[in-house]
């Protein structure tokens, strides 16, 4: 429910086989998966900041919008999926 969510708002989810996190940073909605590409890393407690969410173990940097990697590290890693959110009334939902 829309009413339910503020900025700093995360939560993880499953959703089928898929483990997502659900992020509000300045009144946007974030989906997306909820490890790091990196290492597989929990995202619940990563630093998030205008549309950047930092991996808090490896300190990776991926865009909340697109999912790339926001620099070049020392291991190669592919883009964080971010999935479209999509709202209906006072509900938001996903399409997988």
């Amino acid at each position: 429910k829309l009413i339910n969510l503020y900025d700093g708002y995360r939560q993880s989810f499953r959703l089928g086989d898929n483990q997502l996190l659900l992020v509000q940073t300045d009144n946007e909605l974030f989906l997306l998966e909820s490890r790091c590409p990196h290492q597989g890393q929990s995202l619940a407690r990563a630093v998030i900041s205008g549309d950047t969410i930092r991996c808090p173990s490896h300190a990776y940097e991926f865009s909340l919008r697109s999912g790339k990697p926001l620099r070049n590290t020392a291991e190669a890693c592919r883009a964080l999926r971010v999935y479209p959110v999509s709202y209906e009334g006072r509900d938001v939902g996903v399409v997988l």
